[in-house]
């Protein structure tokens, strides 16, 4: 016994003198940097040519130095060696153990470094980098806008983003930072190098397939239960923190990273390999849509909005592997890649992957330009000449973000809802209008098109996204234009209004010739992305399920008023009045619905309540 005190003592002992040194290093420095904060500021100079930039060589020194390098110029067009710099100004959102949510870095803190024995000041996590790039001896020069670039002189600002592009191709390597590690951060990375692309949850041991046959659905459920491990709740929480970085979300550092030569990937001290990535991305969506107690407490849902987002991270070297052999962007395939992604100034939504679109005729418009200006002449110079009238599809929101834009121009900042059907993989559903071309005109900020009047539209449907992101804003606007009908219904009032619309189309959906209960799922699923016909079964399969299931306790809610509440006449007479048919005949209605379905429920079929 007392040895083991000991040896733990001696643990704690040894953690204590790492603590105490790391913390004792980083003290040093801050009290150096406090010295040189308010020393002379480092002073640009002019750039000599247009293809001329800035790199800076970090000097070797100690943990407890100041960050100190040579700031000097380069001609791209003499082929210079240099690395660049992809990463985030502002430090990612910190978890708030008080709030229970993500917080924003709101202090945007500065350290100072030296700039040719200059005082230099760099936001919180371009300095991480630098010091962790001098921990590693980097002698390469390394180019890194937020120095490299005269932040105060917007004529050369414009000039450098109009060789932003040359920059990344010419650098030799491209080093994307992803922050400083955390202890969980680092565990998850240990984890996504272990993972195999064979699914992580098949490799789990789970009971065999005969002894759950013999267990009531109870007992399933509580074997499942048993068979959780918390270690890997943990260890995918983890991949998220990881994949969610900031660096994957911003709209320049798409750009960076699709056209760069080579590159690497940087936490902390360590180096993550792409496919690592590619394998966490893959499976942590389907961890928790088949983990029991992900399931249980909503994790399945919750995650559902992040899937889109973090498959297109998983994919995001196999784009570039394609961008590498010479491929471009569609004005279509760019809008639905670039309205995701985040800038700070709003207009870079444009500029940022000028570089990543087909080669076309130069705009009319450059960096001084107005938002307004740019956004309308992306869309009549490149949306709508390879588009069409299909662009209107493209808008996004009933709010722009930029004020006195047309409403037929597409908003590159605001989310795109509803999605257009064809999204959806639903290439059956075909617009009634001719697709001709030269079927608009536009003269300035009017549209002129061709129309069909259909009638009068007495009703509207909603997709799942009205359910899943209710909660969200603006979408909870105590308003009509926002809430939804079936927003605010019961599960079992959603299964009403969707039965009472199939029955009314009957089996077959006359437009495609397809089971209308097929049409009619995936238009509820349109704010979900599906590329390949595995998904599409998947989510038959989960809507077959609930459909069943709902009819089955609708029933069984049913069977307790009329037997136990003495309300069966309550029930029927409320002013549910989809519920009156099924009051009326089960076994009708249930075959019926099997019928849609395609499917058989003999359990329930001959039970007379």
């Amino acid at each position: 016994m007392f040895k083991g005190q000991d040896f733990l003592k001696a643990k704690f002992s040894e953690v204590s003198a790492k603590t105490i040194s790391l913390s004792g290093k980083t003290f040093a420095r801050s009290r150096n940097e406090k010295k040189i904060k308010f020393s002379e500021a480092f002073a640009y100079e002019k750039l000599s040519g247009p293809k001329c930039i800035r790199v800076l060589r970090i000097h070797a020194g100690n943990d407890i130095d100041v960050v100190s390098c040579d700031v000097f110029e380069v001609d791209l067009d003499s082929k210079p060696s240099f690395e660049a710099l992809s990463y985030t100004w502002d430090l990612d959102p910190q978890w708030s153990t008080f709030s229970f949510e993500f917080v924003a870095d709101k202090e945007k803190e500065e350290r100072p470094i030296l700039c040719n024995g200059k005082t230099h000041h760099v936001t919180m996590n371009l300095y991480h980098a630098l010091t962790e790039l001098r921990r590693q001896n980097l002698a390469t020069p390394v180019w890194a806008d937020q120095v490299c670039i005269n932040q105060h002189d917007g004529d050369e600002k414009i000039a450098q983003l109009g060789i932003m592009v040359d920059v990344y191709r010419s650098a030799r390597r491209v080093t994307i930072w992803l922050g400083k590690l955390s202890l969980v951060r680092s565990n998850a990375l240990e984890f996504m190098d272990e993972l195999t692309d064979e699914p992580f949850w098949t490799l789990q041991s789970k009971p065999a397939p005969d002894s759950l046959a013999r267990m009531n659905s109870l007992s399933r459920a509580f074997e499942q239960m048993n068979s959780l491990n918390i270690k890997d709740q943990y260890h995918w929480l983890g991949v998220i923190l990881v994949v969610g970085r900031q660096w994957f979300q911003r709209a320049w550092t798409l750009q960076e990273f699709l056209l760069a030569t080579d590159f690497r990937i940087l936490m902390g001290h360590r180096d993550i390999s792409p496919k690592s990535i590619e394998r966490a991305c893959a499976q942590v969506i389907d961890f928790y849509a088949q983990d029991p107690l992900s399931t249980q407490v909503g994790l399945n849902v919750s995650f559902l909005p992040l899937r889109r987002y973090l498959e297109n991270r998983g994919t995001l070297f196999k784009e570039r592997a394609e961008f590498q052999n010479g491929k471009r962007y569609t004005a279509e395939e760019y809008i639905r890649v670039i309205r995701v992604r985040l800038a700070s100034v709003i207009k870079d939504k444009v500029f940022a992957g000028s570089a990543l679109l087909k080669e076309h005729s130069s705009p009319t418009v450059d960096y001084r330009s107005t938002t307004l200006e740019i956004y309308m002449a992306f869309a009549t110079e490149r949306i709508y000449p390879e588009t069409g009238i299909f662009a209107l599809s493209l808008v996004g929101g009933a709010n722009a973000s930029t004020e006195g834009l047309p409403s037929w121009v597409p908003d590159l900042n605001t989310p795109l809802h509803p999605e257009p059907l064809r999204y959806c993989l639903c290439p059956t559903f075909k617009t009634p209008v001719p697709k001709e071309k030269g079927n608009y005109r536009i003269d300035g900020k009017t549209l002129h098109l061709k129309a069909a009047k259909w009638d009068t539209v007495k009703d509207i449907g909603e997709s799942i996204w009205s359910w899943t992101r209710y909660d969200d804003e603006p979408y909870n606007e105590q308003s009509k234009r926002w809430k939804m009908r079936t927003s605010t219904t019961s599960q079992t009032e959603r299964f009403g209004l969707m039965f009472a619309l199939l029955n009314d189309l009957g089996t077959i959906y006359a437009p495609t010739g397809e089971r209308t209960v097929d049409a009619f799922w995936q238009v509820l699923i349109s704010g979900i992305n599906l590329n390949t016909e595995d998904g599409l079964d998947v989510w038959r399969q989960r809507f077959q399920q609930w459909f069943a299931f709902t009819i089955v306790s609708i029933r069984s809610r049913f069977y307790l008023e009329k037997h136990h509440a003495g309300n069966y006449l309550k029930t029927a007479s409320k002013a549910k009045k989809w519920m009156v048919p099924m009051i009326a005949d089960w076994d009708a209605m249930e075959k019926r619905i099997a019928t849609f379905l395609d499917l058989i429920i003999p359990i329930y079929t001959n039970t007379k309540y």
